[in-house]
């Protein structure tokens, strides 16, 4: 009875070898991958955009109103 028990604990330590592996080599191709194509290329191109918009709105605004003055 007691050569049982002893069994039960020697298989933990080999299910703990496989299951890190794993989450490893997925988790590492898909976060660079993803994350540096889209993150760069969406946010350059909206954020140039409105700030030509709003900088040339801005200074025009207040610069008509000091001229009048």
């Amino acid at each position: 009875l007691k050569t049982a028990p002893s069994l039960t604990p020697s298989e933990t330590p080999t299910s703990e070898e496989p299951t890190t592996e794993a989450p490893t080599t997925p988790a590492t191709t898909p976060a660079t991958t993803p994350a540096t194509t889209p993150a760069t290329t969406p946010a350059t191109t909206p954020e140039a955009t409105p700030s030509d918009d709003g900088g040339i709105e801005f200074p025009t605004d207040p610069n008509d109103p000091q001229v009048d003055d």
